[in-house]
């Protein structure tokens, strides 16, 4: 699974940049998932962020 994951992200990047193999995409990608996301202190979002995590839900 991996090999393919890294022959396709090798397929869409330009050629001047680097050439990633599976093991250091599957560490990135081990490494994000397992952080927590960012929420604020306590869930308050930052205020440059607040319009946009106040916004009501029109769906």
């Amino acid at each position: 699974m991996w090999e393919e994951v890294a022959s396709q992200y090798n397929a869409k990047h330009e050629r001047t940049s680097f050439v990633r193999d599976y093991d250091s995409l599957r560490r990135q990608f081990r490494s994000l998932y397992g952080k927590a996301k960012p929420s604020g202190f306590n869930g308050e979002a930052p205020p440059h962020l607040r319009p946009i995590a106040r916004r009501p839900n029109t769906s």
